[in-house]
């Protein structure tokens, strides 16, 4: 029953669910931890026996389904679970940049997700997302992947040619892994030391642009 749960609880229960699917893939969230985020939701003037009927009747959430590991749970609909998921990492990325984006450094396949683009698109329609982005980037305490998180969405919020060139935007030494690079001037960067491994320059400007010590594979 709806009434049960905190205003909004729901959703937030879904998009939590969600986001830690979207970390774990198709291993699934463990039963328990499905509980624990109905817990968090459910109002607390229940009493023991209706609070633990409303826990119950979410893990058995018509769209969820089991996971491939024993006990745990999925939504049966991946693009559903990915839109859910953009909706929670959206709304916290401004206020932890550096842990979102170490919490979606594991999936090498960010770029091509609805999680990324639904992300990328709230981002561009924030009157300063682009420019926290860009700052987030120049942050040197942005480590490994994470940096590369938050490049690729800039690269998707901004599809400016120039966006990295006015800006600066260091990528020497950067993992750059499957980043794409599409129509952007990159004209005079270094990317010594960077893996580009998967990554794809696609009519990209590159006079004066160094590659030495790159990792290609």
């Amino acid at each position: 029953r709806t009434e049960d749960f905190e205003p909004n609880g729901l959703e937030e229960w879904m998009e939590s669910l969600a986001s830690t699917q979207f970390v774990k893939g198709s291993q699934g969230v463990n039963v328990s931890e499905v509980q624990t985020f109905a817990d968090i939701v459910v109002k607390s003037e229940l009493s023991e026996e209706d609070r633990q009927n409303a826990i119950t009747t979410l893990t058995r959430f018509p769209l969820l389904g089991s996971g491939n590991i024993p006990g745990t749970l999925v939504f049966e609909h991946e693009l559903i679970a990915d839109y859910l998921a953009g909706r929670y990492w959206s709304r916290r990325i401004s206020r932890d940049p550096e842990g979102v984006a170490a919490a979606l450094s594991d999936r090498v396949d960010f770029e091509e997700s609805v999680t990324a683009h639904y992300m990328a698109r709230e981002i561009a329609k924030q009157e300063k997302g682009i420019t926290f982005l860009i700052e987030t980037l120049l942050n040197d305490s942005l480590p490994g992947i994470s940096f590369t998180r938050i490049l690729e969405l800039l690269l998707m919020a901004d599809p400016s040619s120039n966006i990295l060139s006015e800006n600066q935007i260091p990528l020497e030494g950067r993992h750059l892994n499957h980043v794409k690079f599409v129509s952007r001037n990159l004209n005079g960067f270094s990317f010594r030391n960077c893996d580009i491994s998967n990554s794809l320059f696609d009519n990209c400007s590159l006079q004066k642009t160094f590659f030495e010590s790159t990792r290609l594979d």
